[in-house]
């Protein structure tokens, strides 16, 4: 009777425990590609974050070195300040000794015009001086 009921095949208890198995077997690749596509979506996912850290790293890298050079801007500009300020105060200073300067000229363009009208008038009476003398 045995070797009959295996022969039979769906008629028994062999072959449900056979289609039972073949229910696990497709389960089981089912699961087996679940689990694939699962792990591609986390190797994409490892990727990624692989992908973001770098960005991360390269965008604090441009950070300090932006710190860097706003440093030495900020540098450049306190010594260019200070240079201009040395500059303004050099500048006035040469022209308050333009004004002195000018200020002298014109007093002693002053004192030549008085000292010319001097000459001119000992010019004048030595002229007529002269004069009385050839006349007389």
């Amino acid at each position: 009777k045995s070797k009959k009921m295996k022969r039979r095949g769906s008629c028994g208890p062999l072959s449900s425990a056979s289609a039972h198995t073949n229910e696990t077997s497709k389960l089981d690749a089912m699961m087996q590609e679940e689990i694939a596509k699962l792990k591609a979506i986390q190797d994409q996912m490892e990727k990624f974050q692989a992908n973001l850290e770098q960005q991360n790293r390269d965008l604090q890298d441009q950070i300090e070195a932006m710190e860097v050079s706003k440093e030495m801007t900020e540098n450049r500009n306190r010594e260019l300040e200070s240079q201009l300020e040395e500059v303004i105060e050099e500048n006035g200073r040469l022209c308050s000794q333009q004004k002195r300067s000018s200020l002298i000229q014109e007093d002693e363009m002053e004192i030549l015009r008085y000292e010319n009208e001097i000459i001119r008038g000992k010019l004048k009476r030595c002229e007529r001086a002269l004069l009385r003398s050839s006349i007389q």
